[in-house]
């Protein structure tokens, strides 16, 4: 689905003139129903033209928002265009949200972003509407024009019970579901496969539009037989329910009411399937009037009809009927294939009618009973069911069927044929096969030899190889064997080196520890020196008792040396024992390492022998190249022969390709010759028509000032929306070019606000809405800044009131709009509602004022006294005003009093020669016109048609093709087929852009035939694709075919016009796509507009500062 399809369709006027039908109504009631009492202010989100909206306007506060501006203007309260996506209003804004059967037809790249918008805005309640388990292939459509299969409505999803119940959660929660809207007519999509395949036929629906290339459907013809065929199908399927052998199709909407934060409630019970009907008797007087019947009733019901007849619907076929109480005059049913009612014959002897077994519909059996009287009681048997009696009954004298059961006997007998065929020429085959073997065997013979040959040449490579790699390895064995030796000599050298060291230490400790030891001994010595001397000297203790004291700390001292010799000698002693068990550790190492070496010394060995036994195998193998080789030798020999004979008839082939290519060029230098001379000549009419063309442009372009404004801000309510891309696309395209020049343009355009009611406490819920909307910022549509105001528009304001609500909804934002954009100039296309809010922005702003008009015919805005005074009100406030043709220009100065001071000038539109580039001429023997527009009166569709019709009668080659829509679409259909002319006049719809590329690209050439026109953008727009151009003297198209060689003028009558047109059927050679299109690029290029409409800028603004 292409971005955004689904607003093309609901664009669609027609679609919400129609009323109401009573299945949208009966839902509609039932949503009202479950509106909580504590509800004050509701917004209807997708209210359409308001078939439940304008219902609740009498009990809340209701606000609607639609897509389709076409549609808002049919709702009774106060509504506005908006997105779903961006719905604009504040969070929690409104009680509660409704929305019903919207959210299906949104796309999947916008439906989580729109129901998020519709949560966003709901303070307590959301209530919608959606379709319950509907079966969407029942309702597709194939695009007459490229083949896309989609839905008529654009569905894009059907809900379950668990799909609808979560769509808002976790944040709402549902607290009451409802079933409501008749059911659905199908539920197996194998009955609705088949029934399109027999039939031909598909959903019947005119309006749908394709979301592939925007086409609308249109009508469809329906034969009689194969409308037949559908009921077949539709009477298989309510039979096979009604009896019970079928699930009865669903009811087809779903209503759920979300509460905020509501605790979820564990479990939803779905409508029962019904059990086959059994009741046996039935009152008339009792049973419920409608007027209309629906599909899959559960119970018998009256049908509203003439007072002489009693129409009743029962669920399914009785086999009898008998009267019990009252009487009838007679009893007929209705046959839903054949579309008439069967009269029923009765019984003498019991008096009962006995039903004929026809095929009845989603509707029920109907019985229409004649003058039956007010106490009429009937009784009724039914029958078992039986499936073949309901199939041969639907389908068994279908000549449909009948052909198909024929066609499958002669296919039958085609295979049987076919395969006596494929037998025979298996065997034929099987013989061929046979002989190919033999030659085949013969062949395989002759290359066993060479096959053997090659196959032990391989042999002895693969032993090679295998050889090869494995010395390979053992060399790399034998490496790293090396490489570990040495590492371990390196490494007993480090651990010889810290033996010695630590020998050494060993042997100071020793040292040192005898030394300690004598020491020790002397002081020992000395202590009993000592104690002899103390001895001795007893008597002279107390005068020696201090020294003594001295050598008593003395003695100390030395005792704590000697503990601290003795803990040193235990320590080297340990240090000497671990030594020792590392030499020991190292000598085992030494062993294994010389193990290691030995090992090496073998495999070195077994090397040896294995190169050996390599130059032994290379011997054989040089032997057997030589024998390979006189082998070869004696193939080569004969390949020699060979291919001496394939030179020779080389040689003659190549001398042969050369002459032909010889000839071949020469015939291509004449042709070229050819060329040239034709391409200079038509070069030479190229050139001056490029001459013609730079000479009017460059006479009619003015100076540009050294000085444009930088930032400027365009007006115009006539903007491209998502609803309508092409509307207002030349002030789009003209402010890209204008962006493009270094001009920060910036759009500000109006959207209507609608408030169609008369209730005074509506409006006032209306206008506060209104004053509450501000914008947040600028938005982007195609590289272009834009803001979108809201002004207020009803249909009970007439047209002249637009131009001040306007002006008001733009002077509510004009103090952000200079806070945020600080713009040096206003340039307003228009000069009514555009015009006008600009004036009143400028003088009170004091900035230019620059006024484009486009409005044709002008009397549009001069048709009152009220609507001239504006008009020339604003046209007169103007710095400068441009019009988009003179004639125009001319209208304005007759239309209006123009002020002597007021400065004009003629500024064309500007096509996009990048979208509308210069196409290919393909030609047949068909001579193909063009008409682009609206099907409205100025248009002078019916003269166009006449002149066509008249054209045709003497070119029988001319074929009409019309693009567009409009109010009097069907009065040129029916014109069409009065003058004979269906089968070569397509009516090809209204059409995307892209669409009038291709439509251009195939034409001939551009027709218009309109009364009056401003300017004319499909003139330029066919001219940049390379293609001339037809036009009545109209006003601007006649000032753009400026030259014979883009086109013809021609006067108004009908026979003027039929003129023109053989005219140019007989000229269509002679006009260059190429000159064309260089015109047009010269003239209405985005460049070329763009500078001049800067120059009118940077004239505005000086002509202020002077």
């Amino acid at each position: 689905m292409s971005k955004r399809s689904e607003i093309s369709y609901f664009a669609q006027a027609d679609l919400w003139s129609r009323n109401a039908v009573s299945e949208q109504v009966a839902v509609a009631e039932d949503l009202i129903e479950l509106i909580p009492d504590s509800v004050n202010t509701i917004l209807d989100a997708g209210c359409g033209n308001g078939t439940v909206t304008n219902r609740l306007v009498p009990r809340w506060d209701v606000v609607g928002c639609d897509i389709s501006e076409a549609a808002v203007k049919r709702v009774q309260a106060p509504a506005l265009v908006a997105d779903l996506c961006a719905i604009p209003f504040g969070d929690r804004s409104f009680d509660l949200t409704l929305s019903s059967d919207v959210i299906e037809h949104l796309p999947d790249s916008i439906y989580a972003e729109a129901l998020a918008e519709i949560a966003r805005v709901s303070a307590r309640y959301i209530l919608v509407a959606v379709p319950y388990r509907e079966l969407l292939e029942a309702a597709e459509i194939t695009c007459p024009g490229c083949g896309t299969r989609y839905h008529a409505h654009l569905h894009q999803r059907s809900y379950t019970l668990e799909d609808a119940i979560s769509l808002f959660a976790p944040a709402f929660s549902a607290v009451d579901v409802r079933f409501s809207g008749e059911s659905w007519t199908f539920e197996d999509p194998k009955i609705v496969e088949a029934s399109r395949a027999l039939s031909g036929l598909d959903y019947p629906f005119e309006d749908g539009i394709c979301p592939n290339c925007s086409m609308r459907r249109g009508p469809v013809e329906r034969p009689a037989s194969a409308l037949m065929v559908q009921r077949r199908f539709e009477a298989l399927q309510a039979m096979q329910s009604a009896e019970g052998l079928r699930r009865m199709p669903d009811i087809s909407e779903i209503l759920v009411l979300f509460e905020r934060g509501a605790a979820p409630t564990s479990h939803w019970t779905t409508p029962a399937s019904t059990a086959s009907f059994n009741e046996s008797t039935f009152a008339l007087s009792r049973l419920a009037l409608r007027d209309n019947p629906f599909n899959y009733p559960r119970s018998v019901y009256r049908i509203q009809s003439d007072s002489d007849y009693g129409i009743v619907t029962v669920p399914r076929r009785p086999r009898s009927v008998q009267v019990d109480v009252g009487e009838l005059g007679s009893v007929e049913v209705y046959d839903h294939v054949r579309g008439h009612y069967v009269n029923c014959p009765r019984d003498n002897d019991t008096g009962a009618y006995h039903l004929a077994p026809v095929p009845f519909g989603p509707h029920g059996c109907i019985l229409r009973m004649f003058h039956p009287s007010d106490d009429l009681q009937v009784q009724m048997t039914f029958e078992e069911a039986d499936q073949r009696k309901i199939i041969a009954c639907c389908l068994g004298d279908d000549p449909s069927v009948a052909q198909m059961r024929e066609e499958a006997s002669k296919f039958s007998a085609l295979t049987e044929q076919l395969e006596t065929t494929r037998s025979a020429l298996e065997n034929k085959l099987q013989e061929k096969e046979r002989a190919l073997s033999e030659q085949t065997q013969a062949m395989a013979r002759v290359n066993t030899l060479a096959n053997e040959l090659e196959d032990k040449r391989a042999e002895l490579e693969d032993r090679y190889t295998q050889l090869s790699e494995r010395a390979s390895a053992q060399e790399i064995l034998i490496s790293n064997g090396e490489a570990r030796v040495e590492a371990l000599s390196s490494e007993n050298e480090q651990l010889s080196s810290q033996i010695a060291t630590l020998q050494a230490e060993l042997d100071g400790t020793r040292h040192h520890g005898e030394a300690y030891r004598y020491e020790i001994h002397q002081l020992t010595l000395k202590l009993e020196q000592l104690g002899h001397l103390a001895n001795e000297l007893e008597a002279r203790r107390d005068a020696l008792e201090r020294e003594l004291q001295s050598r008593d700390q003395q003695l100390k001292s030395l005792q704590g040396l000697y503990d601290s010799a003795l803990l040193q000698k235990e320590h080297w002693i340990e240090k000497n024992g671990e030594l020792e068990l590392k030499q020991h550790d190292l000598v085992m190492m030494l062993e294994a390492l010389e193990s290691q070496v030995n090992q090496a010394q073998i495999v070195a060995l077994e090397y040896q022998n294995a190169v050996e036994r390599l130059e032994v195998l290379e011997l054989e193998k040089t032997t057997l190249g030589l024998e390979l080789e006189s082998l070869s030798m004696e193939v080569s020999a004969r390949s020699d022969e060979l291919a001496e004979k394939h030179r020779v008839a080389q040689h003659l082939n190549d001398l042969s390709e050369r002459l032909e290519s010889q000839r071949e060029a020469l015939e291509a230098k004449v042709k070229s010759l050819g060329m040239t001379i034709n391409g200079l000549v038509e070069e030479k009419t190229e050139y001056q028509m490029l001459v013609d063309a730079l000479h009017i442009r460059l006479g009619e372009g003015a100076h540009r000032e050294a000085n444009p404004p930088r930032k400027v801000l365009v007006l115009s309510h006539m903007y491209p929306r998502e609803y309508n891309m092409v509307g207002g696309i030349f002030v789009h395209e003209q402010v890209k070019a204008l962006r493009a020049q270094g001009i920060d343009a910036r759009v500000v355009s109006g959207e209507p606000f609608w408030i169609n009611t008369i209730n005074p406490k509506a409006i006032r819920r209306a206008l506060n809405i209104y004053r509450a909307q501000e914008i947040r910022g600028w938005e982007e549509h195609e590289g272009v800044p834009l803001i979108r105001f809201p002004y207020i528009v009803s249909s009970l304001l007439p047209f002249q009131a637009h131009a001040t609500t306007y002006s008001h909804g733009l002077l509510r934002q004009a103090e952000w709009l200079r806070t945020d954009f600080d713009f040096e100039l206003i340039h307003a296309h228009t000069a009514y509602t555009d015009g006008t809010a600009g004036r009143r922005l400028a003088s009170k702003l004091k900035i230019p004022l620059v006024i484009t008009e486009h409005t044709g015919p002008f009397t549009t805005l001069t048709r009152t006294r009220y609507l001239r005074r504006m008009t020339q009100k604003a046209l007169n406030a103007a710095d400068k005003v441009i019009a988009v043709s003179s004639a125009l220009l001319s209208d304005i100065r007759q239309q209006v009093k123009l002020k002597e001071g007021v400065d004009t000038q003629v500024i064309a539109n500007l096509v996009d020669t990048d979208m509308f580039g210069e196409q290919a001429v393909t030609r047949d023997e068909l001579i193909h016109l063009l008409w682009v527009g609206h099907f409205v009166p100025v248009k002078r569709v019916p003269v166009l048609l006449e002149a066509f019709a008249a054209a045709f009668q003497l070119e029988p080659r001319l074929r009409l093709r019309l693009a567009g829509s409009g109010e009097g679409l069907d009065q040129a259909r029916a014109l069409v087929d009065s003058l004979g002319i269906a089968h070569v006049v397509e009516f090809s719809g209204r059409a995307s852009r892209a669409q009038l590329v291709d439509y251009y690209r195939e034409c001939d050439f551009l027709v218009i035939s309109s009364e009056s026109e401003t300017f004319g953008v499909v003139a330029i727009e066919a001219m940049s694709c390379g293609r001339p151009v037809l036009t009545t003297r109209c006003g601007g198209p006649a000032e753009i075919v400026s030259h014979p060689q883009l086109g013809q003028v021609v006067g108004m009558s009908v026979e003027e016009l039929t003129q023109g047109m053989l005219t140019m059927a007989r000229q269509r050679e002679a006009f260059n796509s190429r000159v064309i299109r260089k015109v047009t690029e010269l003239k209405f290029s985005s460049a070329s507009i763009a500078q001049e409409i800067v120059s009118v800028y940077s004239a505005s603004m000086e002509n202020r500062k002077r």
